[in-house]
């Protein structure tokens, strides 16, 4: 899933975080977001349902992170009008695991300002490197269950969230 591949030696190394036995398994989205820290190129970001943390370029993890979804089973939800089985030609093969993280960011001014956005549709924010989080409820003109978040290279913007509804016109937004 995640490797990190040498280019003069061609040495190829997986480095994916793993659940710490007795906890539930974690849960990939299938373009599960990787970040590169805007303040040193050895610490990664890396999400499944929680967030993980590397400084020394992903040989170990850390979870910065509790389960920041909603925790909603997604075999549980109706897909056009009814609520599928686990037969479902393609549904747990051809689809991504539902109650995950799919957007991270830090700011690239304020170092320990992490952003997620889940597909479930909540946005969280730890301003101390993922020691605490908070959901943003609500922004001025965003519709509920937005994903994405992403911290501006001003000062003075804390978060921009496109609205995650294709029917909805609301453009970015910025809080302050």
């Amino acid at each position: 899933m995640l490797s990190r591949f040498d280019l003069a030696t061609g040495e190829e190394v997986a480095i994916v975080p793993e659940a710490e036995p007795g906890e539930p398994g974690l849960r990939w989205h299938w373009d599960a977001p990787l970040v590169i820290r805007p303040f040193s190129h050895t610490r990664l970001y890396f999400a499944a349902q929680r967030l993980f943390r590397s400084d020394d370029r992903g040989n170990t993890w850390r979870p910065v992170s509790p389960d920041l979804t909603r925790q909603i089973a997604g075999n549980k939800l109706k897909l056009m009008g009814k609520v599928w089985g686990v037969d479902a030609v393609g549904k747990n093969t051809s689809t991504s695991l539902y109650g995950t993280i799919v957007n991270v960011a830090e700011s690239p001014i304020k170092e320990g300002l992490l952003w997620v956005g889940t597909d479930d549709g909540l946005v969280q924010v730890s301003e101390d490197g993922g020691g605490t989080w908070r959901a943003i409820s609500s922004v001025p003109g965003v519709p509920d269950r937005t994903s994405r978040a992403s911290s501006s290279r001003t000062p003075w913007t804390i978060a921009c969230a496109p609205a995650a509804r294709p029917q909805s016109r609301a453009g970015p937004r910025q809080s302050r």
